[in-house]
């Protein structure tokens, strides 16, 4: 939001939030922290921007752990229940198979999920392009799509990542699909010992 409580977002429209493998610290709730409190700040409502947020993961362990933060969170500022406020929810769901429907979703984050899941040697490639695939489908048009990785894109290793992972998941969503990537991060050039992993 803008100072004068008017919604700042490129594309018109309320927001559709998925977060990826959310882990025990969702980005979401942090966002869904930080909107209300800017609603606090201005006259705007923070579901005037913002639709849903869903954090998912593919423990029922965490996810029932975050829904009970949550419910005590809430339970504690019941006498301070801000109208227009978001909250995220959560939700179990295997990266690999989402059970979203088609362009759910006009911003999906991944902090790590696809990192974490290539320490798999066996199946890690396989399964991220899967994750990456999935993201495209819940992606609606004009959506855009997050990755944070510790992988480094302007090196060998990091470009290698983008062509086998990320590219090919691209790629899923037929010839008409048209997508742009932006890479943003250290350019490779402050590592001391000069190596590229």
């Amino acid at each position: 939001l803008e100072s004068d409580g008017e919604p700042n977002f490129a594309k018109p429209g309320l927001k559709r939030i998925l977060e990826i493998g959310c882990g025990d610290m969702p980005l979401g709730a942090n966002l869904a922290d930080e909107m209300n409190r800017l609603q606090g700040e201005t006259a705007a409502k923070a579901t005037s921007v913002i639709d849903k947020i869903v954090c998912c993961d593919y423990s029922e362990i965490v996810i029932h752990a975050l829904k009970d933060e949550q419910s005590k969170k809430e339970q504690h500022e019941a006498n301070k229940k801000i109208d227009g406020a978001i909250k995220a929810m959560y939700e179990v769901e295997d990266a690999r198979k989402l059970s979203y429907a088609n362009e759910s979703f006009d911003l999906v984050i991944d902090k790590g999920t696809l990192d974490a899941m290539l320490s798999d040697k066996e199946n890690g490639i396989k399964n991220c392009v899967e994750i990456v695939t999935e993201c495209a489908r819940v992606l609606a048009t004009n959506g855009n799509l997050v990755l944070v990785s510790h992988l480094n894109a302007h090196v060998s290793s990091g470009i290698k990542w983008l062509d086998e992972v990320v590219l090919p998941g691209l790629r899923s969503g037929g010839p008409d699909a048209k997508w742009e990537i932006e890479v943003h991060g250290n350019d490779g050039n402050n590592d001391e010992d000069g190596s590229d992993d």
